[in-house]
């Protein structure tokens, strides 16, 4: 089987620079798994959380920015 067979794969080997909108990335379910460790039911609870997530055609995305806001705002009222 060739790696661009299988989406997945092809998806985690073209890394999580695909896809831009300007200077903004577009992160999907599978970037957030790759960048966070977590599985996939917890990406998307973890991206709807954000308050900013999306879905087009069943899939989840999340602005990069509107990902890492978030995670600040968990950190400092982790720190408070």
């Amino acid at each position: 089987m060739h790696l661009a067979d299988d989406p997945k794969t092809d998806a985690i080997s073209a890394g999580i620079n695909l896809r831009h909108v300007g200077t903004k990335r577009i992160m999907s379910r599978l970037d957030v798994q790759i960048l966070t460790g977590i599985g996939q039911s917890s990406a998307i609870k973890l991206m709807k959380s954000t308050h900013h997530c999306f879905s087009i055609a069943n899939q989840y995305f999340v602005m990069e920015e509107d990902l890492f806001d978030y995670f600040h705002k968990l950190a400092e009222g982790a720190s408070e």
